[in-house]
């Protein structure tokens, strides 16, 4: 992990903004700023993010957009995605993790929350590397450009599926359940169906082959070593 956190401020609000990169600065990060989509994607390619801040709506642009707009853009350092926003309604915090947000914070809340998510955050960030017995080469995942490598060939997941990957990858035969995978996934409660989660398995088993994800009816899945 790098010595300072990079983050890239996104807020609407120049009060809001002034007081947040005071209190993160003060914390030993690194900040910068943007006001619209365009600036976002050139300062994310110019520099290594770590976190990504914005706003639900911004100048230009909604956080659907840009979390889109992020995911999409190969050639940067993937940043974490934090929406700020003060609209309850579920489908909004769907519709931001969907669009491949990693967090969602409702306003207002205190600072002091919002450090503790940047530091959960970057405490995921490492270079998972495993052999599997069942098969014949190394599976890596890097969580910082949310990349999956089966030896050195790159394999491309979307968030959903690379998240739920992560997840299984960070403790091998344990077993978890659909909604333990869904919460990790999505942060919090959202209109939860079973049969989605078995989508995004059936997709990831699909690229990379073999029995490595194996169903444990009843209950959930497993990331096998045997």
């Amino acid at each position: 992990m790098k010595e300072k956190t990079l983050i890239l401020l996104a807020l609407t609000r120049e009060i809001e903004a002034l007081r947040m990169k005071e209190k993160l600065i003060l914390n030993g990060n690194e900040v910068l700023e943007a006001k619209t989509k365009n600036k976002i994607v050139k300062l994310l390619t110019e520099h290594k993010a770590d976190i990504l801040i914005v706003d639900m709506q911004i100048e230009d642009a909604d956080a659907v957009d840009i979390s889109k707009e992020v995911r999409e853009t190969k050639n940067i350092q993937q940043p974490y995605i934090i929406v700020l926003s003060d609209r309850q309604e579920d489908y909004v915090q769907t519709m931001a993790l969907d669009a491949g947000a990693d967090d969602f914070i409702l306003k207002p809340f205190k600072i002091e929350v919002l450090i503790a998510r940047i530091k959960s955050l970057i405490n995921r960030k490492s270079v998972l590397s495993l052999s599997l017995h069942n098969l014949p080469k190394r599976l890596t995942i890097d969580e910082e450009k949310y990349l999956v490598y089966l030896d050195t060939k790159e394999i491309n997941l979307p968030p959903k599926e690379f998240n739920i990957l992560s997840l299984l990858y960070s403790a091998p035969e344990k077993i978890f359940t659909r909604k333990e995978i869904t919460d990790a996934v999505s942060r919090k409660d959202w209109f939860y169906k079973e049969h989605t989660i078995d989508v995004y398995i059936y997709n990831i088993r699909k690229e990379l082959g073999g029995n490595i994800i194996q169903t444990i009816k009843g209950v959930g899945y497993k990331l096998s070593l045997l």
